[in-house]
């Protein structure tokens, strides 16, 4: 626009010149003798010249204070000058005002006729040049207002080279060919674009022109007048006569580019600089050659780039520089440049300039030196990217926008980048230039951590930057090549594909985090590779505390977008404690969780790990993927059960977000044992998770270690299966199986007995409750004449709340069912029930002997049991027992029994007070059956018992008291009394008694009390046809000794008949049971062996003589 508008200018100006010099062609030669003799007014002419100047300016009104001729003897030329032009319109806008205006014409011209001005001055006046919004172009004296009313449309011819050719050819056109000198003074000068809304005002402008046959000169000056002050500006334009050879020297001083850029358009980013600069340009060109010489000395003060609060400091920038025609090369002497974007000092060359358009080459090479220096990209990197030096060499083509790198050497701290590529611009589809860069090369030194995330773009990869700005504690990287091609299309997706870039580096004495709160690895060495979207990482060895690592991995399968799954990886032969302290870190918490501690357990073995983690900031637990394998040997720990160590372990540890499993075999108590404890993971709160199996053998030494006291009963091993279900060690249930084969096993005296070989199961499931309850839901055992089904349910304290059985089958000793109940809730009393078709009680009944209350009070308890046969002795049955037994602990119980005997009904009831006695009556229709079923005696047959008597209360110690009374019965094999019938000389009676025949008696009496251990014996008597016995006396069951007194009483019905007689009775016959004839003894030392003494001579003495005689026999 301003090139064309300067022709327009210089047009109107040649037509005011015109003006003039149609003013000397009428004034015609006369006036040349008078102008030789000094200036001559031409007032005459004034008129005239008025209306051709407003002609020429397009203006109404023209005035101007004289017009004058001279001339000049020196130059022979006629002077025709114009003083205080004032050219304006009809409404008084004045379009321009020149003090001056002078043309000289040749006198050989005007003589041929023809108006060819040799030389014009001006002095002063107004010049705009317009372009309007839509395009025209104008240029004029005056306002810019009044240029754009009369702009013309561009593409009238009115070109850059339209003028060049003017100025090459100057006598092609009649008015311009004989003009050698233009001299423009004192002039004013807008500029106004309305496309780029550009308004420049130029101050003191001038312009001098210079032209002979050989050379054109043009020197143009003047002030910009701007907000920041005036900025001087001072261009030189030297060129030969065909415009073939060209010359440029240009300075300005104070200029600030914010104050002259056009608020739009291609140059208004020029408005982004605000600080002075001042410049010198010198060049020398030719078309055919191009530059020949040419120099630039450039200086930017301290101010600003950019506008707002993203402005940067600039602090100040110089450049120097030359061209060197010897080898055609552009030679950079300095280029410092000191702002907060970029911090540099550059030199070097640039040569080989070629395939030049309008004298600018369109390729070159070059060789630059960059010292230290850094470069703010604005938040692209963490830090502004800082180097110490930077060496290049290459080639650019400025017509593909490209630049090439033979050589690319930037020493950054302490490595040195030997690169070579290529960079190029490329315009993308929605309209952006975007860069391609193609770069392959070496990195020497070491690289840290730091360093790594100074050059990592903040906005790439940022879940990736992230976990190594906090994951990399340490470390040191050597040995990198980098391949790198970036295309535009990278940067419009934001995404590189792999094979785009390789960036492959060294590594050790690296220390990083796979999970925030776990131990770190350190120590870490091998290689790693950074391509375009993914990394991966080999490490050859490293720690994690002090467990050496070995075939350790990182694989990150995609940089961008975020969130990819990184997976670290390894293995190492490690202790069994540290393994398990490290998984028992949080957030995994695999071990402690489960009432274990690491520390408690030994061992070594292979391990291998994989974790999974999102490329996050903050990564749930539920998101952490992990696959742990573990396989260690000799593992020993403490259960915390009886001091019970499991030892010589061989187990398989695998863990995965599912579940964490341990299988493999150890010692249990000396036992072989296989354990398999398997924990699920992620179940919904309070789900059991936890399966415990076990499957050992043992033996009775086994089983003592467990805390069993089987021994007694076991001889052999058993097959125990143990499976349980809960959360950690806290089980839910616990299920039991026994395979009992290879044992012997005793049970309940000689009442079951398993010989080693024959096929038994036992199997019991066990549920424990939240409130510490346990439900044996199921238990049975299963043998050769054995069979058990039952089920019990336990409080926490331990009590019994309520048990089951279905089957109690003991062959030949019971078949029943039965349970125990609390009818009254949890803290009433139990109620037991037992009931079956068979009970085998001859074992259990002689412990029923025991009055003397020293077991304590029996606790609140009802007990009913039912059994159609009951074994009592071995020979004898009873048949429809049943028995029920209500206690209240020290408030008093009843008791009664009822059985059917084949003599008759078997009763027995028993009542107490609350702190009271217990009453007992009994009626049993068989004595001696009754006898031998309590375990007491044997040597009685026959007989119907009536017992009634009482104890001391529940829990008392005290004096039991019975009178038992007894019907015909016959008493046989009684060794002591035999002895003592054969010392009374009673040699009959003594056979019969040691013999099964035995000695038949009509009735016994007798008083019993037992207290501490003895019974004794008082007035007991029985009586029979032919013997009459009377005793009393004591017997110690503590110490087995017995201490007795009595009578004997031959042939009793006879001997008894006198004893009836009144009044002689009395005295003949001493007690009741005795006769007119009896023999004193008496019994005492040990049960099997008392001392029995008789004295026969008291059979002479009457019943109250026969009293002398007692315990002197």
């Amino acid at each position: 626009m301003i090139k064309r508008s300067i022709r327009v200018f210089v047009i109107y100006a040649l037509e005011a010149v015109a003006v003039l010099f149609a003013l000397g062609l009428f004034a015609g030669g006369a006036l040349i003798w008078r102008l030789s003799q000094g200036p001559m007014e031409l007032d005459f002419l004034v008129a005239d010249a008025q209306s051709r100047l407003a002609d020429a300016f397009e203006g109404d009104l023209v005035s101007l204070t004289s017009l004058e001729a001279r001339f000049e003897t020196e130059t022979g030329l006629l002077i025709i000058a114009a003083r205080d032009v004032t050219v304006a319109e009809a409404g008084g806008n004045v379009i321009t005002r020149a003090p001056l205006i002078e043309a000289g014409f040749g006198l050989d011209t005007l003589l041929a006729g023809r108006i060819a001005p040799a030389s014009v001055s001006i002095e002063g006046g107004a010049v705009s040049i317009v372009r309007r919004a839509d395009g025209a172009v104008g240029a004029g004296l005056g306002s810019p207002e009044r240029v754009m009313q009369d702009a013309r449309p561009a593409g009238r011819g009115r070109d850059v080279d339209a003028v060049l050719e003017l100025l090459r050819n100057p006598d092609d056109n009649a008015l311009l060919g004989r003009l050698t000198n233009v001299s423009i003074i004192s002039a004013s000068v807008r500029v106004v674009d309305a496309i780029n809304n550009l308004d420049w005002y130029i101050d003191q402008a001038e312009l001098h022109l210079d032209r002979n046959p050989d050379r054109l000169q043009a020197d143009l000056s003047g002030r910009f007048a701007t907000t920041a002050g005036f900025a001087p500006v001072a261009m030189r334009i030297e060129a030969g006569a065909d415009l073939n050879t060209f010359l440029f020297e240009a300075r300005a001083e104070n200029l600030f580019p914010r104050a002259i850029a056009p608020l739009s358009g291609p140059f208004a980013a020029a408005g982004n600089l605000n600080a002075p600069i001042s410049v010198e340009m010198f060049a020398s060109a030719s078309r055919s050659a191009g530059i020949r010489a040419a120099n630039l000395n450039l200086h930017v003060g301290e101010g600003q780039l950019g506008r707002g609060p993203e402005a940067r400091v600039i602090r100040g920038l110089a450049a120097s520089m030359d061209y060197e025609p010897l080898d055609g090369a552009i030679r950079i002497n300095e280029l410092t440049i000191d702002t907060d974007l970029l911090a540099a000092a550059i030199s070097g060359r640039i040569f080989g300039m070629r395939e030049f358009d309008d004298a600018f080459p369109r390729r070159w090479n070059y060789e630059l030196a960059i010292g230290a220096g850094r470069l703010d990209m604005g938040g692209v990197f963490e830090v502004p990217p800082e180097w110490n030096s930077i060496d290049m060499a290459g080639e650019v083509n400025a017509r593909n926008l490209e630049i090439s790198f033979d050589r690319l050497d930037a020493a950054i701290g302490p490595i040195i980048a030997r690169l070579s590529g290529l960079a190029r611009l490329r315009l993308v589809d929605d309209g952006r230039w975007l860069p391609e860069v193609q770069l392959n090369g070496t990195v020497e030194g070491d690289i840290s951590p730091d360093l790594v995330l100074q050059y990592w773009p903040v906005q790439l990869a940022d879940g990736a930057r992230r976990w190594i700005k906090e994951a990399v504690i340490s470390g040191r990287l050597f040995d990198a090549s980098l391949d790198l091609d970036l295309n535009a299309e990278a940067l419009v997706e934001e995404r590189l594909e792999d094979e785009r870039m390789t960036l492959s580096f060294a590594f050790d004495e690296t220390a990083f985090r796979y999970i925030s709160t776990m131990t770190p690895v350190t120590r870490g060495s091998g290689r790693a590779t950074l391509f375009g979207n993914s990394f991966e990482l080999t490490m050859d060895q490293g720690f994690i505390g002090e467990t050496p690592i070995r075939n350790g991995y990182v694989n990150i399968p995609y940089l961008n977008p975020r969130g990819a799954i990184a997976t670290f990886g390894g293995a190492a032969t490690a202790q069994a404690q540290a393994a398990l302290a490290l998984i028992d870190e949080p957030p995994l918490n695999l071990v402690s969780n489960y009432g274990l501690d690491p520390e408690l357990i030994t061992g070594h073995g292979e391990v291998s790990f994989e974790i999974r983690r999102p490329m996050l900031e903050e990564v749930p637990i539920e998101d952490i993927g992990f696959d742990i394998r573990a396989d260690f040997a000799d593992v020993a720990m403490n259960t915390g059960i009886r001091n019970l160590v499991l030892s010589n372990g061989n187990v398989l540890l695998t863990a995965t977000p599912q579940a964490v499993e341990v299988a493999g075999d150890a010692q249990l108590a000396g036992a072989a044992t296989h354990i398999r404890w398997v924990e699920t993971l992620g179940l919904p709160e309070g789900e059991a998770s936890t399966a415990l199996e076990l499957d050992t053998r043992l033996d009775a030494t086994a089983l003592d270690r467990l805390g069993i006291p089987l021994r007694r009963y076991l001889d052999g091993a058993i097959d125990v299966r143990m499976q349980t279900l809960g959360e950690a060690f806290e089980f839910d249930t616990v299920s039991l199986s026994a395979d009992l084969r290879d044992a012997r096993i005793e049970w309940l005296g000689s009442l079951f007995i398993k010989p080693e070989g024959e096929a038994a199961t036992a199997e019991a499931e066990m549920r424990f409750g939240e409130d510490g309850g346990v439900n044996i839901e199921h238990f049975q055992m299963q043998a050769e004449g054995l069979a058990v089904q039952a089920n019990a349910q336990f409080a926490a304290d331990g009590r019994i709340l309520s048990a089951g059985v279905s089957r109690l089958f003991l062959e030949d000793y019971i078949e029943a069912s039965g349970s125990a109940l609390r009818p009254q809730g949890p803290e009433g009393p139990l109620a037991f029930l037992l009931e079956g078709p068979f009970f085998d009680a001859t074992g259990l009944l002689p412990a029923l002997t025991d009055f003397s209350g020293a077991g304590g009070a029996p606790p609140p308890v009802g007990l009913s049991v039912a059994f159609d046969e009951v074994q009592v002795t071995d020979a004898a049955r009873y048949d429809d027992l049943r028995l029920d037994w209500q206690s209240s602990g020290a408030g008093g119980e009843v008791l009664t029994l009822r059985a059917a005997t084949p003599e008759g009904a078997l009763t027995l009831d028993m009542t107490s007070e609350p702190g009271g006695r217990r009453e007992i009556a009994l009626l049993a229709p068989d004595f001696g059956e009754f006898l031998r079923m309590l375990g007491l005696y044997d040597n009685v047959v026959g007989g119907a018992l009536s017992a009634t008597g009482s104890t001391p209360p529940p829990g008392v110690e005290g004096r039991t008291e019975f009178f038992v009374e007894s019907g015909p019965f016959t008493l046989i094999r009684m060794p002591v009394l035999a002895r003592v019938l054969a010392a009374g000389s009673l040699p009959g009676l003594s056979a019969l008694l040691s013999g099964d025949e035995g000695i038949a008696f009509d009735l016994l009496q007798a008083g019993i009390a037992i207290e501490d251990g003895n019974i004794g014996i008082s007035e007991a008597r029985a009586s029979g046809p032919s013997l009459g016995v009377t005793t009393a006396g004591t017997i110690n069951m503590t110490e087995d000794r017995l201490a007795l007194d009595g009578v004997l009483a031959p042939s009793y019905g006879l001997n008894s008949f006198i004893g009836n007689l009144p009044i002689v009775g009395d005295a003949l016959v001493s007690r009741p049971g005795e006769g007119v004839i009896g023999i004193t003894f008496s019994a005492e030392g040990p049960f099997d062996q008392p001392t029995v003494l008789a004295n026969p001579l008291s059979v002479l003495a009457p019943g109250l003589l026969r009293r002398l005689f007692e315990g002197s026999a």
